[in-house]
């Protein structure tokens, strides 16, 4: 049974101790000062933006980018707006069907691939190549052989290196996958102890 519902993530926004805690910090940092260098006034779109700190890491980095957010968490849409920044309630993979084709510069979904069943998951990458323009990147990020879904209930399927390139050149033009070890959070654990890093699987989908 899939879980990754509306009302699980509303609840888990709400009521979950780690809810404003995992921020990684210099993983969204990393996006938005290395990965998304050299674009200018760039038309940027999160999927499964959840609470906002990357697009905030972005606001505060790229002011002049025109950025976007989707979650179905009306939790988190909601918050993002409350900073400033557009974020609709939108259901992955279905509402990128009604999206016009070759309208973003990039498009980024950090952790939301692993929360989808098989056919949604393909289905949304096919989405966003056919939603990227010419010339355009789509950065993806997924735990790095870690936390399958026998160890995690939220998660669907876990990806290592080889099978996450498989996976993704099913789609793009060209890709590349690297793997990074970044702290989860600079906010301290709910017991009060630190965050440990993690390492996250890198996938760049280009359309050329």
């Amino acid at each position: 049974m899939n879980i990754n519902t509306k009302i699980n993530w509303d609840k888990y926004f709400t009521i979950h101790p780690v809810k404003t805690a995992l921020n990684y910090p210099d993983k969204f940092k990393f996006i938005s000062r290395s990965l998304l260098m050299g674009i200018k006034k760039g038309k940027i779109l999160e999927l499964g933006c959840g609470l906002g700190f990357l697009l905030r890491q972005i606001k505060e980095d790229h002011p002049d980018f025109e950025i976007e957010g989707f979650d179905f968490s009306k939790i988190a849409v909601d918050t993002v707006n409350s900073f400033g920044i557009t974020a609709k309630e939108k259901t992955i993979p279905v509402d990128l069907i009604m999206l016009e084709r070759e309208n973003y510069d990039v498009v980024i979904a950090t952790e939301v691939l692993e929360h989808l069943e098989d056919d949604a998951r393909l289905e949304t990458i096919k989405e966003v190549y056919r939603i990227l323009k010419k010339g355009g990147k789509a950065i993806f990020t997924v735990p790095d052989n870690i936390l399958p879904p026998s160890e995690e209930k939220f998660h669907l399927t876990c990806y290592t290196e080889e099978t996450f390139k498989e996976f993704l050149g099913q789609v793009f033009d060209f890709i590349g996958v690297s793997s990074r070890r970044f702290l989860v959070s600079n906010n301290p654990a709910p017991k009060g102890q630190m965050w440990g890093e993690a390492p996250f699987l890198f996938g760049i989908g280009y359309k050329t």
